[in-house]
């Protein structure tokens, strides 16, 4: 493992111990073993020390909450709206001032602050935004998930639009990777749909890539599910090489829009760091939709075999029911 990641590793379980969101040594070694710092380093690789370890303790409390929804939070939506309102709080500039009371807010607060440093209104903004509308989401298939209810291959994809978190990850790369994206060209419809592409890319790939995790779970919320019970004579491998097709389209849609880009910049009449922020972004895009492949693929997180006979919400410790 190279020296700044083992450093963001150790850093990591450090902060995870003053968190208080685990409370023994045995359940951070469990998360540790799905490697946050590894999801760092993948879906952010030019980001560099306390920016690496900012990722790290990113995914770990993204990971961590995650897991939460598998477990109680996720099979009870009056659970789930609590924890989810509890969170929302964290992020809301007009909320009346408490201190957090729960681990899992206490440790967003700390992440939200040190995300925003250095960041302009307008990123805290949108930022704040996709980082809610990733929380929310959690209720809505917490519903689903109580009702047994399957949505429809469009519905699902526009949930799968906020529950993967793909909008904050892109944000936060903006963050972590020193720069910002221009407003004007944020906005463009251009830019847009290169956003809106990255996010089903990255969304399908893990649905794909967890589907042995989420059969264990009798989890409907994955694309494969949802395209077997949308046409019954799909097998599930017939509905993976669907997606196969539908990520292939969508990548080839990608690429072309990203040979427009420098004309968009033209057009918009961008000076040179605005530019160079531009094609940054598109290149944050690439690493996000490469590094969920690639860490997904590596994570026992996915692997049923690592995963069996193992209590999600055990290892969850104290993150979200109070201490």
């Amino acid at each position: 493992m190279p020296q700044d990641l083992q450093q963001a590793r150790e850093r990591h379980m450090s902060w995870l111990r003053r968190t208080g969101m685990l409370k023994t040594e045995e359940e951070i070694e469990q998360l540790m073993a799905w490697g946050p710092e590894r999801a760092g380093a993948h879906f952010h690789p030019r980001a560099r020390e306390d920016d690496r370890l900012l990722a790290s303790d990113f995914y770990g409390w993204m990971i961590l909450l995650d897991g939460q929804f598998d477990g109680l939070a996720g099979q009870d939506s009056r659970r789930a709206e609590m924890v989810v309102q509890g969170l929302l709080a964290v992020l809301d500039p007009n909320a009346a001032p408490s201190a957090p009371v729960l681990a899992g807010e206490r440790a967003l607060a700390d992440l939200w602050q040190r995300l925003c440093s250095g960041m302009s209104p307008a990123w805290r903004e949108r930022a704040a935004k996709d980082l809610g509308d990733f929380i929310t989401a959690y209720r809505t298939e917490a519903i689903h998930r109580a009702a047994r209810m399957c949505l429809p291959v469009e519905k699902y994809l526009r949930l799968r639009f906020d529950s993967g978190g793909t909008g904050i990850i892109l944000d936060i790369t903006e963050r972590l990777h020193g720069f910002e994206i221009p407003a004007v060209a944020w906005a463009h419809p251009l830019i847009q749909r290169m956003r809106e592409l990255t996010v089903h890319v990255t969304d399908v790939v893990q649905d794909v890539l967890s589907l042995d995790k989420e059969e264990l779970d009798s989890d409907l919320n994955n694309i494969v599910v949802v395209l077997t019970h949308d046409d019954p004579s799909l097998t599930p491998q017939a509905a993976v090489t669907r997606v196969q097709t539908m990520v292939q389209e969508w990548t080839r849609e990608f690429l072309a829009l990203q040979a427009r880009a420098g004309g968009m910049c033209d057009a918009l009449d961008l000076p040179g760091q605005s530019r160079t922020a531009v094609f940054q972004y598109i290149d944050a895009m690439r690493s996000c939709m490469r590094g969920n492949y690639d860490w997904c693929r590596t994570s026992p997180r996915y692997d049923p075999r690592y995963l069996a006979g193992r209590s999600t919400t055990g290892l969850l410790g104290t993150m979200l029911y109070g201490p």
